[in-house]
């Protein structure tokens, strides 16, 4: 995601995310000779995978708010409230201190005053 000036046209800030799709498989299969020539097998599967539409939503809401919080530690623009943007940027750096695109992690986000 980027931020572009609409004045200048210049890119000010640019971010990248990533979201893992999860999937889950559970197979079984039993093979069984009956005699020489005859063979039994079954099979059985189940898989569950995460719906992409949602993996895309989260992945545009994280792109959104590292924009923000990038923005703001970039002096772009300020929170209303300084110590709140301080805390936030604080835990937006140690969240991405391992890697260089954020991922996604639940992690509580503060609430403003406390």
């Amino acid at each position: 995601m980027r931020l572009v000036s609409v004045q200048s046209g210049q890119v000010l800030l640019s971010v990248t995310t990533t979201k893992t799709i999860y999937s889950v498989g559970i197979a079984a299969n039993i093979n069984k000779f009956v005699a020489v020539d005859k063979l039994l097998q079954a099979e059985t599967g189940f898989t569950q995978n995460e719906p992409t539409q949602f993996a895309v939503r989260e992945a545009i809401e994280l792109a959104v708010y590292s924009l923000v919080v990038e923005g703001a530690d970039q002096g772009l623009w300020h929170f209303k409230n300084r110590a709140f943007e301080k805390t936030v940027i604080a835990r937006y750096k140690d969240r991405t201190a391992i890697n260089e695109t954020p991922t996604l992690v639940p992690t509580p986000t503060p609430k403003p005053g406390s």
